[in-house]
């Protein structure tokens, strides 16, 4: 009989040889050709990382210590308010990304997960937040080149 995690990893092996093909076969834009990081970089080295763990899981010996049983009964100590609360949570984030802006919706979005996860001192959270959502605003934004939209919109 075939172990699930083998099925599985078969499964995500067969997945991942579709995927890398794909991207592999993508069509670029005469632009394109000559840079650095194109559009199909990333997929096919998502493709090359899962192949090797999938194949790592296929040749792998033996199974888990307990078996699949004590993983299977893993859910029930699985901490469901936090995550559900973070899925809230980026549920919200994205709807109030471009209304509220991305500095804004980033730096509530990066403090209540951090509250959410377990972070009680704020007086490291909140500039952390801020400093993360700056970062990450200024890569994308004045060193890439992709406009993102900083605050909200003001009224006018």
């Amino acid at each position: 009989m075939v172990r699930p995690d083998r099925l599985v990893a078969l499964v995500i092996l067969a997945f991942t040889i579709g995927y890398g093909m794909l991207a592999w076969d993508y069509q670029l834009l005469p632009f394109e050709t000559r840079m650095p990081f194109k559009p199909n970089t990333m997929p096919i080295g998502l493709a090359v990382i899962s192949l090797f763990f999938s194949l790592a899981v296929l040749v792998a010996p033996g199974g888990a210590p307990g078996g699949l049983s004590d993983d299977a009964s893993g859910w029930r100590d699985f901490d469901w308010k936090r995550t559900i609360g973070l899925i809230v949570l980026m549920i919200v984030y994205a709807f109030l990304l471009r209304p509220a802006g991305y500095l804004l919706a980033t730096t509530g979005f990066l403090a209540l997960g951090g509250f959410i996860l377990g972070e009680r001192r704020y007086v490291v959270l909140v500039p952390v937040a801020i400093t993360g959502a700056f970062c990450t605003w200024y890569l994308v934004h004045q060193m890439m080149g992709i406009y993102m939209k900083p605050w909200p919109a003001l009224a006018g």
